[in-house]
């Protein structure tokens, strides 16, 4: 593996802790908010982010494999 090839993956780790942590973010939103007096997403608003989120990260775990198994 080369340099250029192992920093891409990190990067794309990088991304993958980011999109994890928005994934959270949103679970716990789902899970414990989405009151509608507030001004936060509503319940099918945060089901279409995580669904998206999710999207995204299976998207990059697939170009890390991908990157590896060059």
């Amino acid at each position: 593996m080369t340099e250029q090839q192992r920093q891409h993956i990190l990067d794309r780790y990088f991304d993958l802790e980011t999109y994890m942590q928005e994934y959270r973010k949103a679970l716990l939103w789902l899970t414990h908010g989405n009151h509608k007096t507030t001004p936060h997403p509503t319940k099918q608003e945060t089901q279409q982010i995580i669904q998206t989120i999710q999207e995204k990260i299976t998207s990059l775990l697939t170009e890390i494999d991908a990157s590896i198994n060059v």
